[in-house]
């Protein structure tokens, strides 16, 4: 009985271990992603089809602008920068965007920290913060 009861006790301090070294990688993961990562969040002025085709239209138009002045190597206080020092050609892009689409929406344009849901690109999942 008493064996049983050691390796009850053996096989729960195992478990916690296994979850306190997961807990600990996770953060890990987390902390580095935050530090590293810049996310472009656009959100659609509603659910609508068109609305959907717009934000869209304005991420990839925005990515293919930047990705001449963006590289992976890069810092993201350095991409960061990059952005700020492109911001007019950012907004002229989101502007021109609108009027091509035939909508007459304001916009916003800042650099920040955000809280975003969880979002997975195929094999990457970027935490939510």
């Amino acid at each position: 009985m008493k064996e049983l009861k050691l390796v009850f006790l053996l096989f729960i301090l195992f478990l916690i271990y296994v979850f306190l070294s997961a807990k600990s990688y996770s953060t890990f993961v987390f902390n580095d992603l935050e530090k590293n990562v810049f996310r472009l969040h656009i959100v659609a002025n509603s659910n609508s089809k068109e609305d959907q085709y717009l934000k869209l239209k304005i991420r990839d138009d925005i990515i293919y602008f930047m990705s001449d002045y963006l590289n992976q190597d890069m810092s993201k206080e350095e991409a960061i920068k990059q952005i700020n020092f492109h911001k007019n050609d950012i907004c002229n892009i989101i502007e021109n965007d609108i009027k091509e689409s035939g909508f007459n929406y304001s916009y916003s344009f800042n650099i920040g920290k955000k809280y975003f849901p969880l979002k997975s690109y195929g094999s990457i999942s970027l935490p939510n913060r």
